[in-house]
């Protein structure tokens, strides 16, 4: 989901808090969502495991990054910190460390919620909840839904398959 919320260099603690429930809001609203569209498959929550990311970038440039938050939860300051550090982090592994520019700012671009269903070895939920054709079912395979809701009734925006050996 689209959120472009800036975080200042100099933001204080109460700004960072409240970034941190706008991005948590941001988060329960897709689980809700997919809970919603899992449920209509007979799946309970109980059944899936849920990973938050956000997608980040230093203030004016063009590229975000893929971040999985160091926190399922963000609800302090100190926890958007750590989301700032957990992006300085990827940003220093993908670009030389010299290309970072903390001064300029941060903007996070997007939330994602990664959806993991506990039963999913046999590729059962691939095919029900996105309608494609079943995977050929594979000992040890895990598929990893990535979600991210853009329009209201877009559950399912992007879907990436991670295959584990």
């Amino acid at each position: 989901m689209t959120i472009d919320m800036p975080i200042e260099p100099d933001a204080d603690d109460d700004t960072k808090a409240g970034i941190a429930m706008f991005v948590d809001g941001g988060w329960e609203m897709l689980r809700q969502r997919v809970v919603d569209e899992f449920a209509k498959s007979g799946v309970s929550e109980s059944a899936i495991e849920f990973r938050h990311y956000v997608r980040m970038q230093y203030y004016g440039q063009l590229n975000d990054i893929e971040i999985l938050s160091p926190h399922q939860q963000i609800e302090e300051a100190s926890q958007v910190d750590d989301l700032i550090a957990a992006f300085e982090d990827a940003y220093g592994k993908l670009y030389a460390r010299s290309a970072r520019s903390p001064e300029l700012g941060y903007l996070l671009t997007n939330v994602i919620v990664g959806v993991f269903p506990e039963r999913c070895r046999d590729g059962r939920f691939s095919a029900r909840v996105t309608g494609l054709r079943k995977p050929e079912p594979r000992l040890g395979s895990d598929f990893a839904f990535l979600v991210g809701v853009a329009e209201p009734n877009e559950i399912l925006r992007d879907m990436r398959r991670r295959v584990t050996h």
